[in-house]
């Protein structure tokens, strides 16, 4: 979802783009990055390969592993092989923090909700679990804003606001104008494999951050994107 935002973004704002999906640069594979890295000779790398599935991570922390961690330890090694500033860790780089992504090309929260509401008429939402749903087209844009410039460092980047899950599904559903029940449920009652923070938000205190507009407004931004 994001990456295929940031490729967009980055395009309209006319820098000159080139995206590489899992099947044809697999951040894993340190000598392929090398050799691509080599050739393309990027000045900027905006790394948007993670492993999100945090429930199939207990069960597959290897793999989560050598996504989450070696292949980003690996896009930083081939960066720096050919000088160029990497969205993602530590010295000349950039490090972005957000949450909660919800967007075009990819499975996610309010696919989710849609999903469910159009096979029953009820749902059933944690309501313990606090944070910033965030578009992945604003942070796209979001994410260009900073690779032209040069404060490095860390950056929270997420919608304005914040809301549970539950609040979330639920304008959802006024936003989408679809009738279903929103039911609550705690994260303890809720059984899933892998723990979740109970409070995710997130601020930047930054003074020159970059703000990015609310997660209402993000919903709604997808919903007109998605009827496109």
């Amino acid at each position: 979802m994001l990456g295929r935002d940031v490729m967009l973004a980055a395009g309209n704002a006319g820098h000159d783009v080139i995206g590489f999906g899992r099947a044809e640069l697999d951040i894993t594979d340190a000598a392929a990055l090398a050799k691509k890295f080599d050739l393309e000779r990027p000045d900027v790398v905006i790394n948007c390969a993670a492993w999100t599935d945090v429930d199939g991570a207990e069960a597959a922390e290897e793999a989560a592993f050598a996504v989450n961690g070696t292949g980003a330890g690996n896009v930083a090694a081939a960066a720096a092989a050919v000088g160029a500033s990497v969205v993602y860790v530590s010295k000349r780089h950039f490090v972005v923090r957000s949450a909660w992504l919800f967007g075009i090309g990819g499975p996610n929260f309010v696919e989710t909700m849609l999903r469910l509401a159009a096979s029953g008429n009820e749902v059933l939402v944690v309501r313990d679990q606090i944070g910033s749903p965030t578009y992945t087209w604003h942070l796209a844009y979001g994410i260009v804003r900073l690779i032209e410039g040069i404060e490095f460092g860390i950056h929270h980047m997420a919608a304005a606001g914040q809301c549970s899950w539950y609040d979330f599904a639920r304008e959802i559903f006024e936003q989408a104008k679809v009738e279903c029940k929103v039911l609550s449920i705690t994260t303890e009652e809720f059984g899933r494999p892998a723990p979740r923070p109970p409070f995710s938000a997130l601020t930047s205190q930054r003074e020159h951050a970059i703000r990015l507009p609310s997660w209402q407004d993000g919903l709604a931004g997808y919903l007109t994107q998605r009827q496109a």
